[in-house]
């Protein structure tokens, strides 16, 4: 195994190791030397290259390379050759000097950023055809790869090697290319050694020469195959051999460094059990083709599971050398890219989102170089001056007609001194000019900006002011007229920031001044319960633009509270609400009327309502407007079962009464008199009372109506018909009694006067207890101070208790056992503080309030909110009033609420979506995700914020239709949904779906829940499902095409073939042929023509029916092959200009594409000498090459169709062909990510032009 990898892998530490490759036929002298001390010898091959050779030496140490340049460089200057070198700096000493050399020497820098390759060839070119015109044979060059060694360049290598290398081959150069050991990765190496037949090595202070042996044969390396195990084993890469089945034969130690793995416990496992399982398809489907053909390359990039279970990205660099018998594995070079992957992926992100806030910044924004070119400029120039980006980019900015030319040379003058240092920014004002000539004031922010390399530029921020100017010019002089009117004014005028600084006032009150007010807050002189209600309205105009109105306690006179109206406007010079205005009336004196009228009105409500009679206040119509309570009393109906009625349809009046007190009642109401009628009338429970009926006119504003007491007389009269009885009595026995019927008299009179006095105390007894306790919800019962029942409402019925039953014992037996210390100790409080505290001639009462459980018949408890109060009685012993409500079902509703909302809670804050919660005025007041959400923004950057004032994550156009849907949502209370594209906190777009339901609290609209959900790769995954879907229905559209004129062109040689068979034979029989031979012609003639029509199609089918097939090639030699394959013609000049450059590609599809245009541009010529020009110009990340020809030329009205299949614009005998060619040309540069047109005049020739991407990789 260790032989195998010597013969594969050779890491030189230390060592420098020189590679050779050949151009042409090249000699080299690889004579060993001899053992000489480096300074005194150099190895031959230095002296004796022969000229288009192109050499690769690995070094480890600066000095290193100083040393084998010093040998090189000697050997030219022996041999007069011109010595160039092109010296790269190291990334930690980019400004460091070159090596110092003999004069003889050119040295040219290769800073840092002159990355890009086709900045090099011109200048070499030059330098070359220079040495050798001077009449020198050949010419030595060196250049230090240093800087494309590394992760970050190290692609540029190759195309840079391939540039170098056709040099070699076309002029007589000798080209040395120097790498550093430490940093080239060990793959790179196992290529060189494997690919070249020479290397020179440093041991023992002296050189020593590899030499490669004939074909077939044993390599004798001078150090044997442990030297070549220890390089190996001290790379930084890892190398691993697999077996033709995947297994693992060698590892190297670097495995640890990279996976965490011992080489040796991995020996004999699978390899593909380390590959991440999204990449196992890839790596599989690579190794299963690799392993099939001998020498097969390859280069794939997939995630290996490090030991520890971590996932990390390599390269992977692989070589089938099963086949090889010191091998006999595929070798594999594992480069660790993980940090430079994560690195690129991030640079990209950062790239994307800068480029996003550039296109759709809201000013302009101009990149201009340190020579004063405009290198970049963003689209707003098409709003602020009217030019287009192509006018503009690539152009001196003093060459941009934007302003006068004195100012130019001021802009000019200030980026100088930014540039040498003087200053890093400038902010001017300027007069601009419009493409149409119309005045703008603009403003220019200027900064210079350093690149890492060191170079400068500067980057211009313009906004145009023209309109912010002429609203300041407008608000100035509409403000002064506006100060005139509020000066005068006799109200409380004042203007305030949109957060309430105030910045202007006409008057104050007495006792402060405008200095005392102006630059302090609104709230400052507001009441602070009445803050909320200033800051509300506010934010409404603000949000709304419309003016509102409030009532507010503030400063008034010398200090004293005053009550305002106060009437808030929006100022908005450009749309947008910029301040407010505060107009303010004082209204105390009407606040002071209102609150005595409602003190009034509650005044005589509580009279009308605690009144002992029946109020009745009936409007002209006789409609029952207003009774109190006393109604329920007597005549046995609530307040709500008469307002509103008629008076005529009183159910409890016999109609003959009903209509003497109408026809009474009407007297009054005309006569604005008043009167009393006594009369019967039926309780609604049957029961007959005598009732009186007071009635007057009364006048409530403009209305009339009639206001009647009605007072129940029962008691009276039936005393009064128990007295007439008495009487009559007396009158029957005056004469025998008249004495006994004095003295009677008398005791009935003075029994009567007490009966009325106790009848009296006994209604208001009743009534009051009968309203209270017989008719409320309330368990109401009296107690002794030592809890014995003395009274228990009916309410207690409702807990399965009789109250009768319950009067004379302890209150306590209905308490549950763990509250009466509670209840006891309450009461025991209310003793003592009565106690202590009475006083006064009429006795206090004292409350408490508590709850405790109490027990009902089925044994099940009952919460108790009961307030209890202890009531001392003169002359009697005081007692205990409990008032208790049953509150059970309101806390286990509590409770349930309580669990109701922990449940939704917890779906709220474990949602996969989004949801937010907004009030009523469209603020944030809640969200499930506290951190960064689908926009990146964390709760508290939106929390308190309005949709407004989220315009900074919804497209300008897109926030009023979201506006819309939620205050229309929240007026009906109805649900919605949308899709928006919104921006992300970082700069991307995502696309979110939106659905918002209303939120209410009770019957009210309290504002609204919105759910969002991250759709961007639905809707991205639906735009390909889309375009693939565009695709299929050109390709059956295409097919469709095909069908119908390849059934028409296919059949045509078909027709012929039948004919002139069909002429043979019946020619033949009549045994006389006239022109056999023309007849085998056409005949043969059509069947070439059939097989040439089906090989084009077959050819244009093939096309996207495979993946593309990548590799870097250069188009000029792959230009030449299509050339020499369609063989030499002496009427036809095909010209190939300039150099050629190397792209990422399918080869065999752009061979296709220039085939069939070079053979066009051939077949269509009638000129004696026929030319052909091809040639290429770059872009920045395509190239555009053309083919030029003098041929007929095509009309402006075909250049179009002339690309569809069987598009034919003369007839076959004119011009041979399919009809298919073009149509092959467009499909195959369409399959590589291009495109493709043509410019032509019929006569003067055409060009068709196909540009095509720098590389194709990742295109499907």
């Amino acid at each position: 195994m260790s032989c195998a990898l010597s013969s594969s892998i050779a890491v030189f530490g230390g060592t420098p190791l020189l590679c050779t490759t050949h151009v042409g036929s090249i000699m080299v002298n690889t004579t060993s030397s001899s053992h000489e001390p480096m300074n005194h010898s150099r190895p031959p091959i230095f002296r004796d290259i022969p000229p288009k050779a192109h050499l690769c030496l690995f070094y480890e140490g600066e000095h290193d390379w100083a040393k084998a340049l010093e040998e090189y460089f000697r050997s030219g200057i022996e041999g007069a050759q011109p010595c160039l070198l092109l010296h790269s700096p190291s990334p930690d000493t980019p400004n460091a000097k070159s090596p110092d050399f003999p004069a003889s020497i050119e040295v040219w820098g290769l800073p840092p950023q002159e990355t890009d390759p086709p900045d090099l060839p011109p200048r070499l070119r030059t330098w070359i055809e220079s040495a050798i015109d001077g009449g020198k044979k050949s010419a030595r060059i060196a250049v230090d790869m240093a800087r494309f060694a590394d992760a970050s360049d190290a692609h540029k290598a190759p195309e840079i090697e391939q540039t170098l290398r056709e040099f070699a081959k076309e002029y007589p150069v000798i080209i040395l290319c120097g790498y550093p050991l430490d940093r080239c990765p060990s793959g790179r190496l196992l290529h060189l050694i494997h690919s070249h037949a020479f290397a020179v090595i440093r041991a023992d202070r002296s050189w020593q020469t590899i030499r490669a042996l004939p074909e077939g044969t044993a390599p004798a390396h001078p150090y044997g195959e442990h030297f070549f195990q220890t390089l190996i084993e001290g790379a930084h890469d890892m190398v691993v051999v697999l077996d033709a089945e995947g297994k693992i034969q060698y590892a190297s130690p670097s495995l640890e460094r990279i996976g965490g793995y011992d080489p040796g416990e991995l020996v004999g496992k699978k390899g593909f059990d380390f590959v991440h399982p999204d990449d196992l398809p890839q790596a599989l489907g690579t190794f299963s083709e690799g392993i099939q053909t001998p020498g097969y390359k390859t280069s794939i990039q997939v995630r290996l599971r490090r030991k520890n279970g971590a996932w990390r990205w390599v390269e992977l660099r692989g070589r089938n050398l099963l086949h090889d018998p010191t091998v006999q594995g595929a070798v594999l070079n594992f480069i660790d890219i993980h940090d430079m992957k994560t690195a690129m992926e991030a640079l990209a992100e950062s790239e994307e989102r800068f480029r996003i806030i550039f296109e759709n910044a809201n000013d302009q924004i101009v990149y201009v170089d340190d020579t004063g070119t405009i290198t970049n400029v963003n689209p707003k120039v098409m709003d602020i001056f009217g030019l287009k980006r192509e006018e503009v980019i690539g152009k001196l900015f003093t060459e941009i007609p934007f302003t006068s030319p004195a100012e130019l040379q001021q802009i000019a003058e200030g980026f100088q001194k930014m540039l040498r240092g003087e200053a890093e920014s400038a902010r001017v004002e300027i007069t601009g000019y419009h493409r149409n000539g119309e005045k703008i004031l603009i403003e220019t922010n200027a900064r210079v900006v350093r690149t890492p390399s060191g170079k400068q530029g500067i980057i211009v921020i313009v906004r145009d002011m023209t309109r912010h100017k002429m609203a300041q010019e407008a608000l100035r002089a509409s403000e002064e007229k506006w100060r005139s009117l509020v000066e005068s004014a006799p109200n409380i005028v004042m203007t305030t920031t949109c957060d309430g600084t105030i910045l202007f006032v006409n008057r104050t009150v007495t006792g402060i001044t405008p200095a005392d007010v102006v630059g302090k807050s609104i709230y400052d002189f507001v009441k602070p319960e009445h803050h909320a209600i200033v800051r509300q309205t506010i934010e409404k105009v603000i949000r709304t633009g419309l003016p509102a109105t409030y009532e507010i306690i503030g400063l008034g006179p010398n200090g004293r509270d005053a009550w305002y109206e106060t009437h808030i406007g929006p100022i908005k010079p450009d749309g947008k609400v910029t301040a407010l205005t505060f107009v303010n009336t004082d209204i105390t004196e009407r606040k002071r009327a209102e609150e005595a009228l409602r003190e009034s009105e509650q005044k005589f409500r509580g009279i009308f309502e605690n009144a002992t009679d029946m109020l009745l206040y009936l409007d002209s119509s006789g409609i029952i407007l207003d009774v109190n309570g006393r109604c329920k009393e007597i005549f046995g109906y609530t307040r709500e079962e008469l307002i509103g009625k008629r008076f005529i349809t009183f159910p409890t009046l016999r109609a003959t009464v009903m209509w003497e007190i109408i026809d009474r009642f009407n007297k009054v109401m005309h006569s604005d008199t008043s009167d009393t009628i006594t009369f019967e009338a039926v309780r609604k429970d049957g029961e007959t009372v005598f009732l009186e009926a007071s009635a007057r006119t009364v006048r409530i504003g403009a209305h009339t109506g009639l206001l009647a007491v009605i007072r129940n007389i029962t008691e009276r009269k039936r005393a009064e018909l128990a007295l007439q009885q008495a009487y009559d009595e007396m009158e029957a026995r005056v004469e025998e009694r008249t004495a006994q019927l004095a003295r009677s008299n008398a005791e009935l009179e003075s029994e009567i006067a007490e009966r009325k006095k106790m009848e009296a105390a006994l209604r208001l007894s009743e009534a009051k207890y009968r309203l209270v306790a017989e008719n409320t919800s309330d368990f109401i019962a009296v107690t002794s101070p030592d809890g014995i029942y003395m009274y228990v409402s009916p309410s207690y019925r409702n807990l399965g208790h009789d109250p009768e039953k319950l009067i004379g014992t302890p209150g306590m037996d209905l308490v549950h056992p763990d509250d009466r210390e509670q209840l006891s100790s309450t009461v025991r409080g209310l003793i003592r503080r009565w106690r202590t505290e009475k006083a006064g001639t009429s006795p206090p009462m004292f409350t408490a309030n508590l709850e405790y459980r109490v027990r009902d018949t089925s044994g099940n408890w009952h919460i108790f909110e009961t307030t209890t109060n202890y009531v001392p009685r003169p002359n009697a012993q005081p007692i205990m009033v409990h008032v208790s409500r049953d509150v059970t079902e309101r806390r286990q509703a509590a409770q349930a609420l309580r669990e109701s909302e922990e449940k939704f809670k917890t779906i709220f804050e474990n949602a996969n979506d989004e949801i937010i919660y907004l009030d009523e005025h469209g603020r944030v007041i809640d969200r499930n995700i506290k951190g960064p959400d689908v926009v990146g923004l964390t709760f508290e950057e939106v929390k308190g914020k309005g949709l407004d004032e989220l315009g900074f994550v919804v497209p300008p156009d897109k926030l009023p239709s979201l506006v819309q849907m939620y205050d229309h949502i929240l007026e009906t209370g109805s649900r919605g949904s949308t899709q928006v594209e919104m921006i992300h906190k970082e700069g991307h777009t995502v696309i979110v779906e939106a659905s918002a339901s209303a939120l209410r609290k009770g019957d009210r609209l309290a504002g609204v829940v919105i759910i969002l959900r991250d759709i961007t790769d639905r809707k991205r995954a639906e735009l390909s499902l889309q375009r693939y879907a565009a695709e299929l229905r050109e390709m059956n559209e295409e097919l469709s095409q095909y069908a119908q004129v390849a059934s028409h062109d296919i059949c045509a040689p078909l027709r012929a073939i039948r004919y002139y068979t069909h002429l043979l034979r019946r020619e033949l029989g009549e045994a006389t042929v006239l022109d056999p031979k023309g007849y085998l012609d056409t005949i043969d003639k059509a069947v070439v023509e059939g097989e040439e029509l089906a090989e084009r199609l077959l050819e244009l089918a093939r096309i996207g029916q495979t993946g593309l097939q990548t590799e870097r090639f250069n188009v000029g030699t792959l230009l030449r092959k299509v050339i020499a394959s369609m063989g030499p013609q002496a009427d036809v000049e095909i010209s190939m200009r300039g150099r050629w450059p190397t792209i990422e590609s399918d080869p065999l599809l752009l061979r296709q594409v220039f085939q069939n245009l070079i053979d066009n541009a051939i077949k269509f010529n009638h000129s004696a000498q026929k030319r052909v020009e091809l040639g290429w110009r770059a872009g920045k990340h395509e190239h555009e090459f053309y083919v030029k020809d003098n041929g007929i030329g095509i009309p402006q009205r075909d250049q179009e169709r002339i690309f569809n299949v069987f598009e034919r614009l003369h007839h076959r005998e004119e011009y041979k062909g399919t009809g298919i060619g073009l149509a092959i040309v467009k499909k195959a540069v369409t399959r590589l990510g291009g495109s493709v047109r043509v410019e032509s005049s019929p006569g003067y020739g055409s060009t068709f032009y196909v540009t095509v991407p720098k590389s194709a990789r990742g295109l499907p």
